[in-house]
């Protein structure tokens, strides 16, 4: 071994005697292509010295003449001195040798020359530090969606680099493999997170096939109101399938899943979207049946029935909108058409507008063109006879543009219903089953006093009567929990009495014991103006359109009753109350939860029910960035590990205050997890 002296310079450098290995490798050598070396005693063929007349690292290692260079440990053959580099020479020895090169450099006389080397000590972060470090980045990854592959962008790499020299950025298949594994451990503490939860939880459900490599997913969520009043959501699991007949499980793999965290006492509802509703509601409702002695009650998506109706309603004039769609086709896809078009907005002083074009798989989309395409017909009158014969047959007659009159005067309730309900505002049951009541209003007060709108609104009827008969005593209790509804849309007299029996009946099984009463005060907020209560939708723009919420408020007061009985007990002093229209329903339990301890408990429960399956929907919603854009080929436990993942650090699950995991391996590039998929045959 070398004996190397080294003293620290001020600059936070060395003045070394000798080398060690690293440097050794990657100190600068002259190129020996197109050199003149000079040559030692020996004769010619023998090792080719330097111009110093020292000898080059490699010959310790290598046979080196011209004809060829072959390695003394395990006889690899190279090309001679002037046709192989040293740097290919290096690399053998670093991928094959790394134990001999580090043993015998040391004794070489090239390495007993004294150099002065100038570089920056750079200590290495112990393995936990390091773990603790991969750890975040993981964490960004799967909350923000990243790729996989952004650690291996040299971009990022450098900018890492720089921020921290002391990390050493781990390999694809650990970040992998590490997702899998944090997957695992925090789904065991999520048994911790659900035992605390006191009051009754609701789910939503919904199916999702990924078309590169046909498998579906079967996903759930957990819907629960916590001690204070606060609405929690977040994946409990999506569930990979490779049998095209996953569904005639889906119904034993959720309880499964229930059981096995312990929620089975727990379930209040299930709201699942078109497909897995209509298999459960055909088959003999074998949810219902596993829970129906704890109230369980499934419920069909509404927001999947309205997008239904709406499309029905369209249909009617359906040869009208095909010839929006061709002449707005036309527009778009000619350079001259759409300058002609522009020239008319400004000879008209008035700011372009472009048209739009729907997808037809989303009703609200066509909806939104007719509307703008009915406000610009001026304009495209005008566009039209400038190009007679460019528009034959593709351009809406004096009838078809009041066939479409027609359908933006019945469907525009159905707008603002569908921007109510897939916005982010929380929409209780109570909120969706008012909703749903004032559209059936609408469309049977436009069957009796406008014959011509006779046929779109008895087509849209229809259909949300057949899911208005389907309404069970559970979505009632909760409709009148919300302070916003109450009995509103009931009518008064039997059918509201069997609503509020029923509270009287579920009121008793909440004893002194099952309550959660917090100290607070006893005063009670009825006005409607209290900037607390009001609710955010009002924030929110609606693509320039109407406050959707102040118009269905508008239709409200032209159907419901104002009188309400007024009685001393608490339920009855509950329903004397004035609704209040403009308040959050959650805020408004948690300020009169000491004035009404039993009915608020009931509240906690029962507000958690889900009107429609869009929470879902929305998990899925990121699939697209996780799957078909960056990720086509993932292996399907990844990306159910992802996606939960994903949902369980956004929404603080799992983690009991602490670490979710630790580093276990001396090597972390070596983790193995246990990666598999549910393949369930049919039965």
């Amino acid at each position: 071994m070398s004996d190397l002296k080294s003293e620290q310079n001020p600059d936070n450098t060395f003045n070394i005697n000798g080398s060690n290995n690293e440097e050794l490798l990657n100190r600068p050598e002259p190129s020996d292509v197109g050199s003149t070396p000079v040559e030692s005693q020996q004769s010619s063929g023998g090792p080719i010295r330097r111009k110093n007349n020292s000898k080059s690292p490699m010959d310790e290692f290598f046979e080196r003449t011209k004809e060829s260079q072959t390695c003394k440990i395990c006889k690899k053959m190279y090309a001679g001195i002037g046709e192989t580099s040293t740097g290919t020479l290096k690399t053998h020895l670093r991928r094959n040798h790394q134990s001999e090169f580090e043993r015998g450099s040391h004794q070489t006389d090239f390495e007993r020359k004294t150099r002065t080397v100038n570089y920056r000590r750079i200590t290495p972060y112990s393995r936990q530090e390091n773990f603790e470090r991969s750890r975040s980045i993981i964490n960004w990854i799967v909350s923000t969606i990243q790729p996989f592959s952004v650690i291996e962008d040299e971009s990022f790499i450098e900018m890492i680099k720089k921020l921290d020299p002391h990390y050493h950025m781990p390999k694809i298949q650990y970040i992998k493999s590490h997702v899998i594994k944090r997957f695992q451990t925090r789904r065991e503490k999520l048994h911790h997170d659900l035992g605390n939860i006191k009051s009754r939880i609701s789910l939503t459900g919904d199916t999702w096939t990924l078309e590169s490599d046909q498998c579906a997913y079967f996903g759930i969520t957990v819907h629960y109101i916590d001690d204070n009043w606060t609405f929690k959501r977040f994946l409990l699991d999506i569930i990979p399938f490779r049998d095209f007949h996953y569904m005639v499980n889906i119904v034993q793999t959720l309880t499964n899943l229930l059981t096995e965290f312990g929620l089975s006492s727990k379930i209040l509802a299930l709201t699942t979207n078109n497909a897995p509703s209509k298999f459960i509601f055909d088959h003999g409702m074998e949810i219902n049946k596993e829970f129906d002695h704890l109230g369980f009650s499934h419920y069909r998506c509404g927001a999947n029935v309205l997008n239904i109706a709406a499309r029905y309603g369209l249909q009617v004039h359906n040869n009208s909108i095909e010839k929006v769609r061709k002449f707005i086709d036309k527009v778009r896809n000619s350079n001259q058409l759409m300058e002609d078009l522009r020239r008319i907005f400004e000879d008209q002083n008035l700011t372009f507008s472009i048209p739009q074009i729907d997808v037809e798989s989303q009703w609200n989309s066509t909806y939104l063109m007719i509307e703008k395409v009915k406000q610009m017909q001026i304009q495209t009158d005008l566009l039209v006879l400038q190009h007679p014969d460019e528009f034959i047959d593709s351009y809406p007659d004096e009838n078809d543009w009041l066939n479409l009159g027609e359908l933006l005067n019945v469907l525009s309730p159905f707008y603002s219903a569908t921007l109510t309900l897939s916005s982010s505002v929380y929409p209780t049951m109570g909120d969706f089953l008012l909703t749903f009541w004032i559209l059936r209003q609408h469309l049977q007060h436009e069957i009796s006093v406008n014959t011509t709108r006779y046929i779109v609104a008895d087509s849209i009827l229809r259909v949300l009567d057949e899911y208005w008969s389907i309404i069970d005593e559970t979505s009632k209790i909760a409709s009148i929990l919300d302070p916003r509804t109450k009995c509103s849309i009931f009518q008064q007299g039997s059918e509201t009495d069997n609503v509020i029996n029923a509270i009287r009946t579920r009121m008793a099984s909440y004893t002194p014991e099952t309550l959660n009463i917090l100290e607070d005060s006893n005063s009670i907020i009825t006005s409607t103006s209290d900037p607390t209560l009001l609710s955010s939708y009002h924030s929110q723009t609606t693509f320039n359109r109407v406050d959707a919420r102040a118009h269905l408020r508008s239709l409200t007061n032209q159907f419901l009753p104002t009188t309400q009985p007024i009685t001393s007990n608490e339920l009855e002093q509950y329903l004397s109350l004035p609704n209040s229209e403009d308040c959050e329903p959650l805020i408004w339990w948690k300020v009169h939860r000491k004035k009404f301890p039993i009915l608020a408990a009931m509240a906690q429960d029962y507000l958690t029910i889900q009107s429609t399956s869009i929470p879902c929907e929305q998990a899925f919603s990121i699939s697209n960035s996780t799957t078909y854009n960056l990720r086509g080929k993932l292996n399907p436990e990844i990306v159910r590990s992802f996606l939960c993942l994903h949902s369980w650090i956004t929404e603080n699950i799992g983690e009991n205050g602490g670490m979710d995991d630790q580093a276990s391996s001396d090597d972390d590039s070596n983790l193995k997890v246990v990666m598999k998929t549910e393949n369930i045959s049919e039965e």
